[in-house]
């Protein structure tokens, strides 16, 4: 089985570096971007996704381009999240779902659907949490999905206890949106 994604690989000089990967479009899109299909196979080889993987890593390498458009609009997504988090801001958290977007907080968990569930769900964590740190890795992206893994740090009001959450978040997204979240985490204590 394999699954083809397009990409852009930006600013970079498409006819020196990759001939067979010539950029489409006006004559300013060729000078910036080279439009690119990268194909990834579960099981047998893929001979075409190998090329492409060496040409990436040379790409690289060479720092011509970085195949990332993607990723930073996931990081940001994610940063915006956080930030959420961290200040107790429902409304923050909120700005970067879909209207109709779901949400679950743990496997075990009732889907939060629609941006009223979900601001149910994150209106109650400033009354307790505070001092809340949010802090997430690497991502990792397929297409429209994106997941990371976090650490949130809090301090429990009621007790003054201190809070570990630790976990991974997979994200469906659309137009630039997570139109699904879930979270999977463990805490300490």
């Amino acid at each position: 089985m394999s699954i083809t994604w397009p990409v852009i690989v930006r600013s970079l000089p498409g006819a020196a570096i990759l001939p067979a990967c010539a950029a489409r479009g006006s004559a300013t899109s060729a000078r910036t971007a080279v439009a690119a299909k990268i194909r990834f196979s579960i099981g047998r080889s893929s001979i075409l996704g190998g090329c492409l993987r060496l040409a990436y890593v040379a790409i690289e390498a060479l720092g011509l381009a970085y195949i990332g458009a993607m990723n930073e609009a996931y990081r940001r997504l994610v940063d915006a999240f956080g930030r959420g988090w961290e200040r107790g801001d429902p409304e923050e958290i909120l700005s970067v779902f879909t209207a109709d977007a779901v949400f679950v907080e743990t496997p075990f968990s009732d889907r939060e659907t629609g941006h009223a569930a979900i601001r149910r769900y994150w209106t109650d964590l400033p009354a307790n949490q505070a001092e809340v740190t949010f802090r997430s890795g690497e991502i990792y992206v397929a297409g429209p999905w994106f997941a990371t893994e976090f650490r949130c740090t809090y301090r429990r009001r009621r007790s003054g206890e201190w809070v570990d959450a630790r976990g991974a978040m997979f994200c469906e997204t659309q137009d630039g949106k997570i139109s699904e979240m879930r979270m999977y985490w463990h805490r300490n204590p």
